[in-house]
């Protein structure tokens, strides 16, 4: 896939998971710290939690918690959800964890 710089949503984030190629700095996008990565893939084993609301609900906890820790390191909400969807995340629920992320 190509993709003109500018011209889609920010994509840092999957670039990042799935190590893309950049032209521009003829190298692969470097990885994730390894705990940070897990952090997401801890995050996403709670695929229930995250469809349920952010504000409310006795589980929201299971999803925020990690979502403070990538917050802490500087990584935006564009990136976490490119960096989820590039790990499995469906689509559907996008909406959720930038709901997650927001009350993080």
């Amino acid at each position: 896939m190509v993709l003109e710089w500018g011209s889609t949503p920010e994509l840092e984030g999957w670039a990042t998971t799935v190590g893309a190629y950049n032209a521009q700095t003829d190298s692969e996008t470097a990885p994730l710290d390894l705990e940070l990565h897990g952090e997401f893939s801890l995050m996403l084993m709670w695929d229930r939690e995250i469809g349920e609301g952010a504000q409310r609900g006795r589980n929201r906890e299971r999803v925020q918690s990690h979502l403070r820790v990538l917050k802490a390191a500087g990584l935006s909400e564009d990136f976490v959800i490119g960096y989820a969807l590039a790990l499995g995340l469906s689509d559907h629920s996008f909406p959720k964890l930038r709901a997650h992320y927001q009350a993080a």
